[in-house]
């Protein structure tokens, strides 16, 4: 079985020979710097704390891959980047930096910039239907 580092080499050379990949805009130029648990506002109904992980991972949508940017993960979801448009209620798979491909129902997605969308998503249980 391959080690942690061992797939994140894999990832990045894979992530490198996808046609549709994210383009981070020039003033996130501090993406890769932050660590930790991410701040929350005032008022935040979250239940489980975020912490950053700022990591190249491949989406895996129906038959197409994308690269793409975690952005950060908590018990119930993970935050990303992505170079296209996700719909709410879209289900997704992720390769993630830890050999994981989790599945996961995205919940919203704002535009940043050409190529560049802001993702939030729930992982999705073995045995739990779609949310209605």
């Amino acid at each position: 079985m391959l080690g942690g580092t061992d797939v994140s080499r894999l990832i990045d050379q894979v992530w490198e020979q996808l046609d549709c990949r994210v383009e981070l805009p020039d003033q996130w130029i501090e993406f890769f710097d932050k660590t930790g648990p991410v701040a929350t506002r005032f008022g935040c109904r979250r239940r489980y704390i975020r912490w950053c992980l700022r990591r190249k991972a491949v989406l895996n949508r129906g038959d197409s891959q994308m690269g793409i940017y975690c952005k950060d993960v908590s018990r119930e979801g993970l935050g990303l980047v992505c170079p296209v448009q996700l719909f709410p209620r879209d289900r997704i798979q992720v390769w993630l930096p830890s050999g994981s491909n989790p599945e996961l129902i995205v919940t919203r997605c704002i535009r940043i910039a050409e190529r560049c969308y802001d993702c939030g998503t729930h992982f999705v249980a073995a045995s739990s239907p779609l949310p209605s």
